[in-house]
């Protein structure tokens, strides 16, 4: 059977990969923006959070 394989299949099956693999990294790259403006809108929270719980213990209201 691996007599049959020959440079142009490698090359057809290469090629089909290629167009495959494309959209999969353009992909990625929208959830990888996705993710960073998550844990930047993540971060604001727990900072706005962290602020207002600060300011509650200052006062000495419960």
């Amino acid at each position: 059977m691996a007599d049959n394989v020959t440079n142009e299949l490698l090359l057809e099956h290469l090629k089909a990969l290629r167009t495959q693999v494309g959209p999969l990294q353009n992909d990625m790259s929208d959830v990888k923006i996705s993710l960073t403006s998550l844990r930047q809108h993540l971060t604001a929270f727990m900072s706005t959070d962290a602020a207002h719980e600060g300011a509650l213990a200052s006062s000495g209201t419960p």
